[in-house]
């Protein structure tokens, strides 16, 4: 699909499936590859999934983890029309 180790296929069709049913995506996912990261990835992400097929629009939403610092992580506006909402989920997901 693309030469980015982090937009292959078996990721877009992973994430495809979890941004339309869980509504957010991690770093911590298992299926986004080690050392990548999806910060900064939001529009490039949406794009990829668009053209396979998900018509998800995405934003992102900086998460504070105790261990990890900041993650910044993609919601899905469709089920979280708000930060707040999208925040709230990912910290009891």
């Amino acid at each position: 699909m693309t030469d980015s180790p982090l937009l292959t296929e078996a990721f877009i069709r992973q994430a495809g499936e979890t941004l339309t049913t869980e509504g957010f995506l991690t770093d911590r996912h298992d299926f986004v590859p080690p050392g990548e990261s999806v910060a900064g990835r939001c529009g490039a992400v949406q794009a990829a999934l668009e053209k396979a097929g998900h018509a998800v629009t995405l934003d992102e939403v900086p998460i504070k983890h105790m261990s990890q610092g900041t993650l910044v992580c993609l919601y899905n506006t469709g089920i979280f029309p708000r930060k707040a909402e999208a925040y709230r989920a990912i910290h009891t997901g």
